[in-house]
């Protein structure tokens, strides 16, 4: 199955009110303007949105790859009312959602289990099943320790500087979590965050990260991964420092 195939499916959902996975933000579709490469929907406060198809695109190729996404974080979190391209795709028939480590997930399925509009539940013998596809995937997927990271790459826009570098480099990204990616070249292991995830004084910029243990010389820290990455003044200069702080 093709996306133009996908975004004909999501033409016929034009018109009907789609429930999201947690009620209360429902939308419609008005229009999927292919010469504009975006759909054009209405939120529940009957706001007029838009959705480019790119961002469409990235969620199906997803699906195609996994074997469940949590969409917000196959879109790096980015965005306004980030839940509509979620709600897009489980109202299509050959998408089910469940709940993996407590959070909603759409899985793309073998045949279509539903009408067109309407939401599906996977039933908990098949979710058991796909738990343990999605543990070993994830087990297989497992990103190279974040110890070992030689650049740190602070950004407004996580989403195109990480698909930038996944260009350049020809090397996908693995998702560290909401707005921070990784991708390792070779040798090289590059953390890419969001500059919210940052503490406020911290720049957008490239920093070096070095693998050593400052007791006095730091100037703030944040967290990712359950990792501490400090910010280290060295000479004048601001480097990253990917060990926990001395006390």
């Amino acid at each position: 199955m093709k996306f133009s195939d996908v975004l004909n499916d999501i033409q016929r959902l034009k018109g009907i009110e789609l429930q999201s996975i947690i009620p209360g933000s429902s939308i419609a579709i008005s229009e999927v303007r292919f010469d504009e490469n975006r759909v054009i929907l209405f939120d529940s406060k009957g706001s007029a949105r838009s959705r480019p198809f790119s961002e469409l695109e990235k969620v199906w190729q997803a699906l195609l790859r996994e074997p469940a996404i949590h969409v917000d974080s196959v879109l790096l979190g980015c965005g306004s009312s980030r839940n509509q391209p979620e709600t897009i795709f489980a109202n299509l028939p050959y998408i089910e959602w469940l709940r993996l480590n407590g959070k909603k997930h759409i899985t793309l399925v073998s045949k279509r289990t539903h009408d067109f509009g309407s939401l599906y539940k996977m039933n908990p013998f098949d979710a058991e099943n796909l738990k343990a596809q999605f543990d070993e995937f994830n087990q297989n997927q497992k990103p190279g320790s974040l110890t070992r990271t030689s650049i740190l790459i602070v950004t407004n826009d996580v989403k195109r500087n990480t698909d930038q570098l996944e260009d350049m480099i020809g090397t996908k990204s693995i998702s560290i979590g909401v707005g921070s990616y990784q991708i390792i070249d070779g040798e090289k292991n590059i953390l890419v965050v969001s500059k919210t995830l940052v503490p406020a004084d911290v720049k957008i910029g490239f920093y070096p990260v070095i693998n050593a243990k400052f007791s006095n010389t730091v100037s703030s820290s944040f967290n990712v991964d359950n990792i501490t990455i400090s910010f280290i003044n060295l000479c004048g200069s601001i480097i990253a420092s990917i060990e926990n702080v001395l006390k």
